[in-house]
This record gives structure tokens, sequence and C-alpha cells, in this order.
């Protein structure tokens, strides 16, 4: 309640039923102090993932959960380039050709991005 109150509701109940099962490895429902350890362990990673999944809804302004080209025009400010530019960045990030770039294709990008820098 914490969190939602702070950030509001970034994260669905489904992702948080998500990670806590991934947490809960001996599906107890519960998580034991071995299985917090192990994902304090990993925290930066999963950090990392929860960044990626929030800068995503922000660009994915319709929920549809794939980003396109009107929607990344208007979160960027694009009013500077045509749809034309916006189009080429999708499809420079847009693995599978269909015009849009899902959050696995994001979050691909934003890897290949991260590990050159």
């Amino acid at each position: 309640k914490g969190y939602k109150r702070l950030y509001g509701e970034i994260v669905s109940e489904e992702e948080i039923e998500e990670t806590f099962s991934k947490i809960d490895t001996d599906g107890s429902g519960q998580i034991d102090y071995s299985e917090f350890i192990a994902a304090c362990m990993y925290q930066s990673e999963f950090i990392n993932s929860q960044r990626l999944r929030v800068a995503f809804k922000v660009l994915d302004t319709d929920n549809s959960g794939s980003i396109n080209a009107q929607e990344l025009k208007k979160a960027l400010g694009g009013n500077r380039f045509d749809d034309d530019f916006w189009e080429g960045l999708i499809s420079e990030v847009d693995l599978n050709g269909d015009g849009e770039i899902s959050f696995q294709e994001f979050q691909a990008m934003m890897s290949k991005t991260l590990s050159t820098n």
C-alpha cells in the first residue's frame, strides 16, 4: 500500500504476484529467509528490470502493451520531426516487423544500448 501511495499503480497485481512467485522458489506461499537473501543478491537486476518496465509504460500511453510511432512522437515532443522520422526509429527496434515496439523489443534495445556504454 505504501508503494502505491507514493508512486501510484505502476505495477499491477499480476506483476506483483509474478514477482512473488519468482522469489518463492519452493512454492510454499511464503518467502522464507533463504529466498529473501537470494532475492536481495539479485536486487540490482530486478530493479533494472522494473525501471525498464516503468519507462516502457510511460511511453505506452494507450496501455496496449506496445509503443507505436505516434506514442513515441508524443512522449518525446516530436513536433520538430515528421512521421517518417518516428516510424524510422520504431523500425530500428521493431524485430518482428509489426510496426510497434513490444516490451521484449524495448528490453533488448535497452540492454544493447546499456552494454555498449
